[in-house]
């Protein structure tokens, strides 16, 4: 580390005028240059994101179907008070284009929503996934073919720059802020 200080004196004429500013004196010395290391990216080790499952939904016309899978890395602890999100994948044009929705939504007379259960009240938490009919006709749910879910732990985002609420958020751009691949 290199201290580097520097005195000024201000001297006056014996007139009471301030005299002159000399010429400024040679460059000094470089000093050792300090270990540093690279800044890195905003984190987001906290961050628990699921990879794309298919869905598992009745295929027999129902009001009500749902469907669960295990959350291993779902603490008590986050369950109480982390952001959880869930997203729908649907193909449309033929398969040839998908579309990601934030859950839970409403497509035509279906609702898709989540929750986080521990059914056995162990600690070990379920995703469940279920799909309503709005209108109480019976319907096959095949809006979706997969389904992912996203855990942020709270305090995970307290470091960005700008807190946004990433719930309002397009999926890719939700999935950039959060330093998740989509």
């Amino acid at each position: 580390m290199t201290l580097s200080a520097a005195l000024v004196i201000s001297c006056s004429a014996e007139d009471g005028e301030d005299g002159a500013i000399g010429p400024q004196g040679p460059q000094g010395e470089q000093g050792i240059q300090g270990t540093s290391g690279q800044d890195g990216e905003d984190g987001n080790a906290n961050v628990i994101a699921s990879d794309w499952f298919p869905t598992q939904f009745s295929s027999s016309p129902t009001t009500l179907t749902s469907f669960s899978v295990p959350m291993t890395e779902l603490t008590d602890e986050m369950a109480n008070s982390a952001l959880i999100m869930a997203y729908g994948k649907r193909l449309v044009n033929g398969g040839s284009t998908e579309r990601i929705y934030l859950l839970p939504v409403t497509i035509g007379e279906r609702t898709y929503q989540f929750y986080a259960e521990d059914e056995e009240g162990d600690g070990s938490y379920d995703f469940v996934c279920q799909g309503t009919s709005g209108s109480g006709n019976n319907l096959v749910f095949n809006t979706f073919v997969e389904i992912r879910y996203v855990i942020v732990p709270q305090g995970t985002l307290s470091g960005k720059a700008i807190m946004q609420d990433i719930t309002k958020m397009e999926y890719r751009e939700a999935m950039e802020y959060l330093g998740l691949n989509y």
